[in-house]
């Protein structure tokens, strides 16, 4: 089956939250404290381990740990040169949780990002350009289907 052939799918609970609870080792961050989405790469055992909860909970759909991982965001981190390395080992990470069950999809996060077009912050060429390289990370790396969260500016 395909996600659209369902009539409900149940989504995952909060990732971010879910990870504020987790012990993450201090050399994980690179010195990088607060970008979740680096971890795909340095922790990347800790989001198997958090998206399996979700699957064994009933989840049909896992979201990448990928909220912030456009290269606005990721640029503010030092970290705008590896926004396809974080979404694929992202799509990975949600992969290797699902194991092959059936039924259960990946769906690619995309954020509203820290800079706002309406607000003045971003052109909103600059903007498209960061969500078309992050949008074609997550399909080159497997998602099922995007999933676009919180955006007011799109």
């Amino acid at each position: 089956m395909r996600p659209h052939d369902h009539a409900v799918l149940i989504l995952d609970g909060a990732c971010g939250t879910n990870l504020q609870e987790m012990i993450i080792p201090v050399p994980a961050w690179e010195g990088r404290e607060g970008c979740n989405e680096l971890l795909n790469l340095t922790a990347p055992d800790t989001f198997v381990q958090l998206h399996a909860a979700f699957v064994e909970a009933g989840a049909m759909v896992i979201e990448t740990n990928t909220f912030g991982a456009n290269r606005i965001v990721l640029e503010e981190y030092g970290l705008e040169d590896r926004v396809a390395a974080i979404n694929r080992a992202a799509v990975d990470n949600a992969r290797r949780a699902i194991g092959g069950k059936a039924d259960t999809y990946v769906g690619g996060s995309l954020g509203p990002g820290t800079k706002l077009p309406s607000l003045g912050h971003i052109p909103v060429d600059v903007l498209a350009r960061a969500y078309e390289e992050q949008v074609r990370a997550l399909v080159e790396g497997g998602v099922d289907l995007l999933i676009i969260e919180t955006c007011q500016d799109l």
